[in-house]
């Protein structure tokens, strides 16, 4: 990315950091789709089966990465800009948003988890907004909905089998063969990307 804008104008950086978003935005979006959906089987392999009830937890924790990625995604416009500085409001923004849910509302460990979850989407949302103020931003709405029917049917076969989840040879063959059904459905998509 850096080096296919040097010495480009506004619209030519603009152009160069919308490719790198319509390519990285969904990839990441997809990975959190299928994670969502695959964490059950993935987790005993992560923790073991004495910790797989914090499922739970993972589920808010890869929404929680995704607009973490998102935001970082979004702030490479700063750097592009030679703005680095620009985006500490989204965080005393988020920061804030944080603090009065921690503060003045009650909360147990999933509501928590929810409150970390709404102050990382309100800090992507934030940097996304003074991204576009610096450089005109294209969403790549179209390729977020291609990347959804892509990873489909990775995500059916992790919702339809019917193996108890745990450390086992049976768990780690499913979730190979999962994890290879979205690997190539996400070439396919990497492919179809690169060549438009």
């Amino acid at each position: 990315l850096y080096r296919n804008i040097e010495g480009k104008d506004k619209i030519g950086r603009a152009f160069e950091f919308n490719r790198y978003l319509y390519l990285m935005l969904p990839i990441y979006f997809s990975i959190a789709l299928v994670t969502t959906v695959a964490i059950k089987n993935l987790l005993p392999f992560v923790v073991g089966d004495k910790y797989y009830s914090v499922y739970v937890f993972s589920f808010f924790g890869i929404w929680i990465e995704f607009s973490r990625v998102t935001s970082n995604i979004f702030s490479v416009v700063s750097q592009i800009e030679n703005k680095t500085n620009y985006f500490v409001p989204s965080y005393i923004i988020s920061a804030l948003c944080l603090f009065i849910g921690l503060n003045f509302f009650d909360y147990n460990q999933n509501k928590l988890c929810l409150i970390i979850l709404v102050a990382n989407i309100i800090n992507m949302i934030v940097i996304y907004l003074l991204s576009n103020r610096l450089l005109r931003i294209s969403i790549p709405y179209l390729n977020l909905i291609k990347v959804i029917l892509y990873t489909l049917p990775s995500m059916m076969f992790f919702g339809l089998i019917q193996v108890q989840q745990q450390l086992s040879i049976v768990n780690f063959f499913y979730c190979a063969l999962g994890g290879l059904l979205y690997l190539g459905a996400m070439y396919v998509f990497w492919k179809t990307n690169n060549e438009s």
